[in-house]
């Protein structure tokens, strides 16, 4: 009976990875399984494609909260913003420089039937992990979901889910150059709604313009930083120029002492 129990829960899961690719899937993969075997074939358009359901099956797999379909205050959606703070000392100082609470962002890409999935620019790789995680690594596990304030269509979605694959396994850039190819957290948001649906959600401004215009910012720890020599026309963009992004409402907050006003409408 337990060993029945068990090969049956596999099969579900299993079939709720199937499942769970959703239009990804239906528009990019021809997938066939055997559930008695647990084999799945699976036939992929791009490399790109392969590492994005690499990622996501990992994610499924691995990543997964012990309690089943998570119940959160709000129903979030595929193009959310999620706004957390990390406690470490170099994210610190992005909150002291941009005069903001939140020091990382990520974005809501689906739902794998238990837990949102949220794509993100971390050390040292781009990926993909659960909502419960990705906000468990904040800072008192305070974070803040915001949304377009428009809202987004069907459409829209698809495309800024479009825009994951080919930004994930890049190296995370700790000197923050927007111009790099590679990614930190602020940009890899930023950069899928500017190429998916051209709407800017931020600013790029330079380090002196970001630097100067906060009395807050320790100068000494950013040029200790840089090796001596700040980086002062550096072109940049911040999780604080998301958060305050006129475009942006707030859906829900949890720990954020002063977020700005909750717009139930957008809900």
């Amino acid at each position: 009976m337990k060993k029945t129990c068990e090969a049956s829960q596999r099969s579900e899961k299993w079939r709720s990875i199937i499942y769970s690719t959703g239009y990804i899937g239906s528009k990019y993969l021809n997938i066939t399984y055997s559930v008695k075997k647990c084999v799945i074939k699976i036939y992929i358009a791009t490399p790109e494609i392969i590492n994005f359901l690499c990622y996501y099956v990992y994610s499924y797999l691995f990543q997964w909260n012990d309690n089943v379909n998570i119940n959160y205050p709000a129903e979030y959606e595929i193009g959310d913003i999620v706004f957390t703070c990390i406690g470490a000392a170099l994210f610190g100082q992005i909150s002291a420089a941009s005069n903001c609470w939140s020091n990382h962002v990520g974005i809501i890409i689906g739902h794998n039937g238990e837990d949102f999935l949220v794509a993100e620019s971390r050390v040292p790789l781009s990926t993909i992990t659960t909502l419960s995680r990705f906000i468990k690594r904040s800072s008192n596990q305070r974070y803040a979901i915001k949304r377009l304030d428009a809202g987004l269509t069907e459409q829209q979605k698809q495309r800024i889910v479009e825009q994951v694959p080919s930004r994930l396994r890049k190296l995370y850039h700790t000197g923050f150059k927007y111009e790099s190819s590679r990614q930190f957290c602020s940009k890899f948001v930023f950069d899928i709604y500017k190429e998916a649906l051209c709407i800017p959600v931020g600013e790029i401004e330079t380090f002196g313009e970001l630097l100067n215009s906060n009395p807050n910012a320790k100068l000494t720890f950013w040029k200790f930083w840089f090796l001596g020599s700040i980086p002062w026309e550096r072109k940049t963009v911040t999780p604080a120029s998301l958060w305050h992004h006129p475009g942006l409402v707030l859906i829900h907050a949890e720990g954020v002492e002063t977020p700005q006003p909750e717009l139930t409408e957008a809900v």
